[in-house]
């Protein structure tokens, strides 16, 4: 395989990766999440030569998402959540169910917000990003068991 078919072809997994990584993100608390998950994707990219292919790309890429998250989040307050982030691109369907989809996707960030850092990225991981807990576990270096654990108390919490 050539040395450009590789980059286009690392170039489309992160293309493919960037809708997961934003809701990620987002609902993490991040202050301007689009440019973060930029930023993610500009490290990965930059360090495309140090990944392994030990764990799965995915993985890899959403411990970057979280390192960058959490040096943003020292420095800045949450923000808002955008609710078409929370299942993909929205389409038109009328003035009451935007205003529902806003108001609950306030509901979640302000609920997942007020959860500990830990539960709060394994619930977002397991139940909105879909990942399974192997990868959460490699994701925030952890046991598969505790972040079982982790996102079955923050789905707790969150009732």
């Amino acid at each position: 395989m050539s040395q450009n078919h590789k980059e286009d072809s690392f170039a489309q997994q992160l293309d493919a990766a960037r809708p997961g990584l934003l809701q990620f993100v987002t609902l993490s608390g991040a202050h301007d999440p689009e440019d973060l998950v930029q930023r993610t994707l500009e490290i990965a990219w930059q360090q495309r030569g140090s990944f392994e292919g030990k764990a799965a790309l995915r993985t890899w890429l959403y411990g970057i998402a979280r390192n960058v998250t959490r040096n943003e989040r020292r420095k800045n307050a949450p923000s808002s959540v955008d609710p078409e982030v929370l299942d993909g691109p929205a389409q038109a369907r009328g003035v009451f169910t935007s205003v529902v989809r806003r108001e609950l996707a306030e509901r979640l960030e302000l609920a997942v917000g007020r959860l500990p850092s830990v539960l709060a990225e394994a619930f977002v991981l397991h139940h909105l990003v879909q990942l399974p807990f192997g990868e959460i576990a490699e994701i925030v270096e952890c046991s598969e068991a505790t972040a079982r654990v982790r996102a079955h108390r923050a789905r707790k919490l969150l009732q």
